[in-house]
């Protein structure tokens, strides 16, 4: 039984190590520089957000908002998606003030529909997740 058991654990040991290299050198071929439009920033984005790299994903969505915001006609589209991608990396990662300041953005500064809704929707999240978080408070002092 010892054996089957140890038999398993070195197994699973070497799927973790495999799929960590595996992550890891699928990764290092996204190079933001050599992307050509902003469909190729999105792409290196979403790759980064797959393996939970938000911070990573965050920098090229700024990337792609900074060198697309002065063609804002012909980018809007992929302009408010970037920042509302950017408000969900930081909704993930809890930090719900930077989130809101990206969502409102959207809200504010775009008129694309779908990210404008479901920026709408996100903002309406994280108020009802601080509202909760006062009430949790108040209810742990008076007690």
């Amino acid at each position: 039984m010892k054996s089957i058991l140890s038999n398993y654990l070195i197994i699973l040991k070497l799927f973790l190590i495999i799929s960590i290299i595996s992550c890891s050198s699928r990764l290092k071929h996204l190079d933001s520089s050599k992307a050509e439009t902003p469909a190729d920033l999105e792409k290196i984005a979403q790759e980064y957000y797959k393996f939970r790299k938000y911070n990573d994903s965050i920098r090229v969505y700024e990337e792609l908002i900074e060198k697309y915001s002065d063609r804002f006609d012909r980018y809007e589209n992929q302009l408010a998606w970037a920042n509302y991608e950017i408000g969900f990396c930081y909704l993930v990662t809890k930090r719900y003030d930077k989130a809101l300041d990206y969502f409102k953005t959207v809200l504010t500064d775009y008129s694309i529909l779908a990210p404008r809704i479901l920026a709408q929707q996100r903002v309406e999240e994280i108020q009802q997740k601080k509202s909760t978080k006062k009430i949790n408070k108040k209810t742990n002092k008076s007690s």
